[in-house]
This record gives C-alpha cells, structure tokens and sequence, in this order.
C-alpha cells in the first residue's frame, strides 16, 4: 500500500519553512497547489500510472518545482515533498543536503527532468523498517520489521477486526 501525502501536512511544513528562513506566505495559484494532490496518484483502470514510488516522488517534486503554486519556498517544498513521500513509504533519501539542493537548484533551472529526478531517488535512498511490538489481550501479535507502508495495513486489519464493534 503506498502512503500519498496530504496537501494540510505539506501546507504545515512549508509554512513552518517560511517562517524559519523568510520569504513571502502564501498560495500564488490555488489550481495548482491542487494539481500537487494527484501529481503522484495518476491512476487508469484503478492501477497507478506511474512505475514506483520513485516515480511518484519525482511527480511530486517536479510538478511543484514547475508549477510554482507558492509565493515563495516553492524548491524548499521540493524538498520536503520528496522526502516525506519517500520516509513514509520507507525509503530515505540517503546523500548530504548539499547534493539534495544542487539537486533541487538543477530541477528547477531545467537541467534535469522528471525522468533523471526519479533515476537519482532510485538510486540515491535506502530501504528501512520501523520496529514496533504490538500486544493485544488475550492474543499477543508480535510485529517486527515493518515498512511503514506495511504498518498502515496492519494498523487498518487490527482497527476492523479488533478495535470496531
């Protein structure tokens, strides 16, 4: 199961970075702040369009980047757009900042495309699991190394099957 992002997270964490490094708030055009929401779900007979979620991410970083739907932090949104799509999908980016931002700066002035960005996700993350223990009375499930994405399907079967009247 892939985990989409929601437009209110990536709304609070642009604002939280307009705030810590400046720039002007706001949405410059409404329309495609909201062409950002299925940038990443393309979907045709109910499968997705897009390949991977490498793909995806690089749907959503470089229809931000091209759009500019923000007034201002439009590559910092890039940035962060990515990055969460990836982590909650267990994937994290694994290169230095700079080398993200040369990235970033490089998509932005056309000197790289949707199809180079998504080749430098795929080839630039690692795969990691988050390790929970879950117990429930009388019965004890024991879950260990999980994808996140995996961990939203299992959350879903235990609140249908143990939590709901």
């Amino acid at each position: 199961m892939i985990v989409f992002l929601d437009k209110s997270i990536l709304l609070y964490f642009y604002q939280d970075k307009i705030k810590c490094y400046g720039g002007s708030l706001g949405i410059r055009d409404e329309t495609l702040f909201w062409i950002f929401d299925g940038s990443g779900r393309s979907k045709f007979g109910g499968e997705n369009v897009l390949e991977d979620i490498f793909q995806m991410a690089a749907a959503y970083g470089f229809h931000i980047c091209n759009n500019h739907p923000f007034i201002d932090g439009n590559k910092r949104t890039v940035l962060i757009a990515m990055y969460l799509f990836l982590f909650r999908n267990g994937c994290k980016i694994n290169v230095s900042e700079k080398v993200f931002y040369a990235l970033v700066m490089d998509l932005a002035s056309g000197k790289v495309g949707k199809d180079e960005l998504r080749e430098f996700l795929k080839n630039s993350t690692v795969e990691f699991y988050w390790f929970i223990n879950i117990e429930l009375t009388p019965k004890k499930i024991v879950i260990f190394s999980l994808r996140p994405s995996k961990l939203y399907e299992i959350a879903d079967y235990l609140a249908e099957n143990y939590f709901l009247e």
